[in-house]
C-alpha cells in the first residue's frame, strides 16, 4: 500500500500545474487541450457542456483550486489540430486519445510531440515505470477520465469494446452476471499479458486499475440468488480460480469511474473527477460519528480518526461524543460551525466594515460546506441512515461548496446509483469525485475501520487500497473514484496568472462576464460568475436584478407589468451562488423563481432545488419573513413530509 502511494506521490511531485484551469467546450477541446500538457507543467482541464451540473462541477472546481486565470478553450478549425477525424469511427477515436496521452509527455513547449508509439521508449530513457493500468472503451462516455489518468499518472491503456449486453453506457444502476464479469476479467488480464506487464501479485509492476466504465457497479455472483450483490471494483484486479470465480487473492486495487450514468453531463462528470484526483489535495475534513461508544462500534471511532488526520495537517472538524444526533448534522451541513470560515467571514467582514462590525449576527451567510474529505459512520438503508437521536434523509446530505472524496460507514448506500433518491447518488450530485459505500448489507466488518482509512490516508495510502481490506474475500464496499487518488502531499503550484499557458484557441472566461453584463444578459452572467467561483458578486447581482425590478414595478401604472430581470432561467443559473452567499430574503426571492423550472428540469430537478431551502431556512425557522415562510412552504418534500410539514408549521407560527 505505501509502495504504491509513494509511486503516486512521486509522480504528482515531478511536475508542477499551472495556476490557471481550462474549460473545453466539448470533447475534442478536451483532448486539445490534455495534449498541450507538458512535463514542466500540467492544468486542469474540465468540461462545460451547457448543463448546470457541468456549470456547479467547475465552480467546486475553482473554488478548491483557486486559479490565478480561468480561461475557455476550443479546438482551432485547422484539420490538423482537430486530427481530421471520424468522430463515430471508434478505433480512430481510440487514435486521438492515444495521441493526446503520448503528447502530454513532451518535455518542453518548443519539442516535437511524442508520437504514441515512441512512449514506452521514451518511459524507458525516463527510468519511470507505470504501476497502474486504464481500462477504458473510446466510445464509453468515461474517456476523459480515461484520457487524464492514463495521461496523467503514466499509465497504460487496455482499450476493450464493452459489449452492449452489458449495459454499458449509462446503466450506473444495474450489475453484471457473474459470466460477464469473467469475460471482463479475462479480457484485461489477457491484454496484460499480450503487453509483457508484470502484474500478478502486489508490488509488481501494476498495482492499480482504473475501470472507467459508465456501466454497472454491481456483480450479482448467482443467479440462483439474484438479490444479492458484490462490489464490481472489489472483483476487478483479483486472481481468478479454476472456475474463473474471483478469489481472496488481489493483484491490483481498483477504482471505477461511472461518469454520469448515460445523461449528457457523463463526459463532464469523467473529466471533473479525474482532474480532481490529480490536481486538488483534501486539506479540510469533516467526521461525523454516529456509532455508540461501544464494542464493536468504538473501532470506528471518529475522534481516533480527526487524530490521524491532524497530524498530516488535514484540518478538520469532528462531530463526536453528543454530538451525533440529526440535529447535529443538520447544524453543520448547512454550513454552522466551521471555525476556520467563521474567521475568515470576520476577517472579511473587519476589512470591509471595519471592527465594530464583526460580531456573531452580523457575520455574512457562509451556507454549504468546504470540507473536501467526508466520513460518516451511520446505518440504516438506501434512502436514510440513523443517528443518535434522529434519522436523516438523502435531503439531509450537505451541498458541496468544494470537491469532496466520500468515506460512507453504512448498509447499502450504493444499492443504485442511478437513483438520487438514494444515498450515493446524492452525495455524487452534491459534488463527490471519489466514493466508498455499500451496493448491498455489508455489514460492519465488511468496512475498514474509519481510523484506520483516515491513518493510511495520512501516511500516503492511495485512496484505492486505504478503504479497502487488504485480505479479504469480493465483497459488497465498491470504490469510486481513482484508486491513486492521495490526501498527503501536495501538487507543487507554479506562480503567475496562466503560467505560461498559451497556445491557439484561449480566451478568457472573466471577460465573458463582462461581456454578458454589458449587453444584460443576465442568466449567462450569472453562470459564468458561478463557474467562476464568484459566488459573492452572482448574489450581489441577483440582489440588484431585484431592487431594479421593484423598483420599476412602483413606476409602472397601476395593471401594469415591469419587465422581468430575475427570469427563472437566470434564478437557476445562480440559485446556488444565491445559496451559498446571499442574504436570507434575496436566496428566498431566487429560490421562488427557480422553482417555476424545477420541473422541466431533468438534470438539476425539484429535489435538489427544494434542498436548498430546507438546509438555508431550518436553522432560522423561529425568524423567517413572511416572504421565506411561503416559498418554504412550497417546498415540502415527500421523502420527509411529516417532519417537514411540522418544521414549516412551527415556521408559520411563528410569524404570527
Amino acid at each position: 500500500m505505501l509502495r504504491l502511494g509513494a509511486r503516486a506521490g512521486a509522480m504528482s511531485q515531478r511536475i508542477p500545474a499551472a495556476n490557471v484551469v481550462l474549460i473545453a467546450e466539448d470533447g475534442e477541446s478536451f483532448l486539445y487541450a490534455v495534449s498541450h500538457w507538458r512535463l514542466t507543467k500540467r492544468f486542469p482541464v474540465l468540461i462545460d457542456d451547457g448543463s448546470l451540473a457541468s456549470a456547479q462541477r467547475i465552480a467546486r472546481f475553482v473554488r478548491a483550486y483557486k486559479p490565478s486565470s480561468i480561461l475557455r478553450v476550443r479546438t482551432p478549425d485547422e484539420p490538423a489540430n482537430a486530427g481530421a477525424a471520424d468522430p463515430d469511427d471508434r478505433q480512430d477515436r481510440a487514435a486521438r486519445m492515444r495521441r493526446a496521452i503520448a503528447s502530454a509527455w513532451t518535455i518542453r513547449d518548443e519539442d516535437e510531440p511524442i508520437a504514441p508509439e515512441n512512449l514506452g521508449e521514451l518511459w524507458k530513457q525516463l527510468g519511470f515505470e507505470p504501476f497502474g493500468v486504464v481500462v477504458a472503451d473510446a466510445e464509453d462516455p468515461t474517456w476523459p477520465a480515461a484520457v487524464a489518468l492514463a495521461a496523467g499518472h503514466g499509465q497504460p491503456v487496455v482499450w476493450l469494446t464493452y459489449p452492449p449486453g452489458w449495459g454499458a453506457p449509462g446503466n450506473i444502476g444495474g450489475s453484471l452476471t457473474a459470466d460477464q464479469l469473467r469475460e471482463l476479467n479475462e479480457a484485461i488480464v489477457q491484454r496484460l499479458r499480450a503487453d509483457g506487464r508484470a502484474f500478478e501479485g502486489l508490488g509488481n509492476d501494476i498495482d492499480a486499475i482504473t475501470l472507467c466504465y459508465d456501466g454497472p457497479t454491481k456483480v450479482m455472483p448467482s443467479a440462483a440468488d439474484p438479490g444479492v450483490h458484490i462490489a464490481l471494483s472489489d472483483c476487478i484486479g483479483r486472481v481468478f480460480d479454476e472456475q474463473q470465480r474471483p478469489t481472496g487473492a488481489r493483484w491490483a486495487w481498483c477504482g471505477q469511474i461511472v461518469g454520469g450514468g448515460g445523461t449528457k453531463g457523463s463526459e463532464s462528470s469523467a473529466a471533473y473527477e479525474a482532474m480532481c484526483s490529480l490536481f486538488l489535495r483534501p486539506r479540510m475534513a469533516w467526521l461525523f460519528d454516529g456509532y455508540e461508544d461501544k464494542e464493536p462500534w468504538n473501532a470506528f471511532d471518529m475522534t481516533r480518526a480527526a487524530t490521524a488526520l491532524e497530524r498530516e495537517g488535514v484540518r478538520n472538524v469532528l462531530d463526536d461524543n453528543g454530538r451525533q444526533g440529526l440535529d447535529d448534522f443538520r447544524r453543520r451541513a448547512a454550513g454552522i460551525g466551521w471555525p476556520w470560515r467563521d474567521r475568515e467571514a470576520a476577517d472579511r467582514l473587519r476589512t470591509d466594515r471595519g471592527e465594530e462590525a464583526v460580531n456573531r449576527e452580523s457575520l455574512p451567510p457562509r451556507r454549504g460546506i468546504d470540507a473536501e474529505l467526508v466520513m460518516v459512520n451511520t446505518s440504516g438503508n438506501p434512502e436514510f441512515f440513523d443517528l443518535r437521536p434522529g434519522q436523516g434523509r438523502v435531503g439531509d446530505l450537505p451541498f458541496l461548496r468544494h470537491p469532496a472524496a466520500i468515506y460512507f460507514v453504512h448498509s447499502w448506500s450504493a444499492a443504485n446509483l442511478a437513483n438520487n433518491e438514494f444515498l450515493a447518488a446524492r452525495w455524487r450530485q452534491r459534488g463527490a469525485y471519489a466514493y466508498c459505500g455499500s451496493v448491498h448489507e455489508p455489514f460492519l466488518q465488511g468496512f475498514v475501520p474509519s481510523p484506520i482509512v483516515a491513518a493510511r490516508l495520512a501516511a500516503g495510502v492511495p485512496w484505492g487500497a486505504a478503504v479497502r481490506h487488504e485480505q479479504s474475500q469480493p465483497w459488497k464496499v465498491l470504490c469510486l473514484g481513482d484508486p491513486l487518488m492521495l490526501v498527503r502531499g501536495n501538487v507543487p503550484r507554479l506562480e503567475g496568472a496562466g503560467s505560461g499557458v498559451t497556445f491557439p484557441g484561449l480566451s478568457d472566461l472573466h471577460a465573458e462576464v463582462a461581456g454578458a453584463l454589458r449587453e444584460r444578459k443576465f442568466e449567462r452572467a450569472l453562470r459564468l460568475m458561478g463557474m467562476l467561483g464568484r459566488d459573492r458578486d452572482a448574489a450581489r447581482l441577483l440582489a440588484a436584478l431585484i431592487a431594479e425590478e421593484e423598483g420599476a414595478a412602483q413606476k409602472e401604472p397601476a395593471g401594469a407589468h415591469a419587465a422581468r430581470l430575475l427570469t427563472p432561467d437566470a434564478a437557476l443559473q445562480g440559485l446556488l451562488s444565491a445559496y451559498f452567499d446571499a442574504e436570507p430574503e434575496v436566496f428566498a426571492r431566487v429560490l421562488d423563481a427557480a422553482l417555476e423550472r424545477a420541473g422541466s428540469n431533468r438534470e438539476w430537478g425539484a429535489p435538489a432545488l427544494i434542498d436548498t431551502a430546507w438546509h438555508a431556512m431550518w436553522p432560522r425557522l423561529d425568524f423567517l419573513s413572511p416572504g421565506e415562510i411561503e416559498v418554504l412552504g412550497r417546498c415540502v418534500r415527500s421523502s420527509s413530509r411529516d417532519r417537514d410539514a411540522a418544521e414549516f408549521q412551527r415556521a408559520a407560527r411563528g410569524a404570527r
